[in-house]
């Protein structure tokens, strides 16, 4: 399916589920050089609640098992990416030419679905959640055929013609049962890059005798509760993309439970025999293709796109994760950046939108502006920097108008009522009071401005020369270090890097710095909390500057903190947790609202 669109949808799996409960502390796992055996209550539990799947009447792209799929298959290096490639050429970036591509619909031979069962665990503790992930593995994903000219009612369609693009070799999707104090407590549904999460026992997705009822969308293998058209993004040319699924009584549904073949959990890289396909941490498809400026305009997508990830890629797969909403990713693709302050967070995705959600986990995302470089938080204000250079700051909530505050901008900053800019000739500027208020001019040559309070932040000069300022913005500059490559502030600490190493101090602006880690490549200060990447990990610390650093996660590309929450990206997804350092993390899915 694709790895891109938008929809509204119910909340869904919880990032601290109210009721869990810590068990009696588990042994270590280790990686063994056997694959674990499945127990006979976990095989037992994955056939009982074994979902029934019914494809659309249309549907020409089946499941297989994965066996049929490796031997039709081979890898290809390109760069850092693992391809698996159809060892027949497709024909063409829309062709399906190989016949096993079409995979096996269900009748006298049902395709196998592969069910792990995961005993949730929150920092080495089992708890009172046992997800059943039911793995579902399709040899072909077929795109969406798209208006690329104008679309209209009106006129009765299309002016233009029309292109499918979208399509990809290999697709994984997966439904998930949560149990909770071995009870059945909701279905989670894989959509596309997302998905969408419905409690057991509300007419909310039908069940036979507990087993969930699901209906896959044609071609993309999207499931929904109910058969349906579900549109999940209106196009700028009056086209939508949609998908649909259908009943087909004769010969479309899918018994699962006659075929579910069951693996325990164990770190990949360690599964041999049958299993062993769970190390493959590379695509399940081929690279993209047929890629043309108007279709990746208009979609943002290419005719043939790159295969997806496996299940030991996903977030679910993990026993120390737990699952968010199951909402929908964005269509825009992955999170390139987040931000987050107070009850708010917000991320610009890869295609340059703008969306912010107020309130809780389950809230609503709303799409706050497109074409947008840089995102900002601060209180009650959100501030966006387009891509032209336009700095536009709104004021109370969320659907709030726009007021334009600068032309020409380089960067962005937000505290308070304080609005602070840097121009693309590198001038600071520094306004405070209403959005229409008069700028004063801060500082030259400035790479970097920094608002926290009454305090302002600049890097300076090709040195990297860090000053601060303290009270109004006619105050004096007060020199804190030298050779800075990233300067912080929080309240009344500063923090530096220079030379790679990082350092904070607390107080007035005069007292001692503190080193606080080696390695750095980013830095970020919220509250008593202090994160730093370093070495390809997210660290963080809470209380004074030299309480001890709780390792948070590995690989990040950039970590965000902001009062009890702490956020990292990798791999163009968002993480979230919030409470304690040890707090569970929650795979941020997306549902859209504006």
């Amino acid at each position: 399916m694709f790895a891109s669109r938008t929809g509204r949808w119910a909340a869904g799996l919880l990032t601290a589920v109210c009721a869990l409960t810590l068990l009696p502390a588990l042994p270590a796992q280790s990686a063994t050089a056997s694959t674990a055996t499945v127990s006979a209550a976990d095989t037992e539990l994955a056939r009982k609640y074994a979902p029934k799947i019914i494809f659309d009447p249309a549907e020409n792209y089946f499941p297989s098992d994965v066996e049929s799929f490796l031997a039709n298959t081979h890898t290809e290096q390109h760069g850092d990416e693992t391809y698996r490639v159809p060892n027949q050429p497709l024909g063409c970036p829309s062709c399906t030419d190989p016949e096993f591509l079409g995979g096996t619909a269900p009748g006298s031979v049902q395709p196998p679905i592969y069910a792990q069962v995961v005993h949730r665990t929150a920092n080495g503790r089992a708890t009172n959640i046992t997800d059943i992930n039911y793995w579902q593995f399709f040899p072909y994903n077929r795109g969406k055929r798209v208006c690329v000219g104008l679309y209209s009612d009106i006129w009765g369609g299309c002016l233009g013609g029309y292109s499918t693009f979208g399509n990809h070799v290999g697709d994984w999707e997966h439904i998930t049962v949560r149990l909770v104090d071995d009870a059945p407590y909701q279905v989670s549904l894989s959509q596309h890059d997302g998905g969408q999460t419905q409690a057991y026992g509300t007419g909310e997705i039908a069940t036979e005798n507990g087993r969930p009822v699901v209906y896959s969308a044609r071609g993309s293998h999207a499931l929904y509760p109910y058969p349906g058209h579900y549109t999940y993004r209106e196009l700028f040319n009056g086209d939508s993309l949609t998908d649909i699924a259908g009943y087909n009584i004769n010969s479309g549904i899918w018994d699962t439970r006659q075929s579910v073949k069951v693996f325990a959990w164990q770190p990949p890289g360690t599964y041999t025999g049958e299993w062993s396909w769970l190390n493959y941490d590379g695509r399940w498809g081929t690279r993209k293709d047929g890629c043309t400026p108007v279709l990746e305009d208009l979609t943002g997508q290419c005719i043939l796109v790159e295969g997806p990830d496996g299940p030991n890629l996903k977030g679910v797969y993990d026993p120390s994760m737990q699952a968010f909403d199951g909402q929908p990713d964005l269509f825009g693709g992955g999170v390139a950046k987040a931000v987050a302050d107070g009850n708010r967070v917000g991320i610009v995705t890869t295609d340059n939108d703008a969306y912010v959600r107020e309130g809780g986990p389950s809230a609503s995302w709303t799409r706050v502006s497109s074409g947008v470089k840089q995102l900002v938080l601060s209180g009650n204000r959100i501030g966006v920097l387009g891509l032209g250079g336009d700095a536009y700051v709104k004021e109370g909530g969320v659907d709030a108008a726009w007021t334009r505050v600068s032309q020409g901008v380089g960067s962005l900053a937000l505290s308070g009522n304080r609005i602070g800019i840097v121009g693309l000739g590198g001038d600071a500027y520094v306004k405070e009071g209403a959005l229409d208020a008069g700028w004063v001019h801060q500082y030259n040559s400035v790479s970097s401005l920094v608002l926290s309070g009454n305090r302002i932040g600049v890097l300076s000069g090709s040195g990297g020369l860090a000053l601060v300022k303290e009270g109004g913005l006619y105050a004096e500059w007060t020199r804190e270090y030298d050779n800075v490559s990233a300067l912080a502030l929080s309240g009344n600490r500063i923090g530096v890097i220079s030379g790679g190493e990082a350092y904070v101090k607390e107080g007035d602006l005069h007292a001692g710095w503190v080193r606080e880690y080696g390695d750095v490549t980013s830095l970020v200060l919220s509250g008593n909390r202090i994160g730093v990447i370093s070495g390809g990990v997210a660290l963080v610390k809470e209380g004074d500057l030299h309480a001890g650093w709780a390792r948070e996660y590995d690989g990040p590309s950039s970590l965000v903190l902001a009062g009890n929450r702490i956020g990292v990206l990798s791999r163009d997804t968002l993480r979230v947790k919030e409470g304690g350092l040890g707090a569970i993390w929650a795979v941020q899915n997306f549902s859209y609202r504006g």
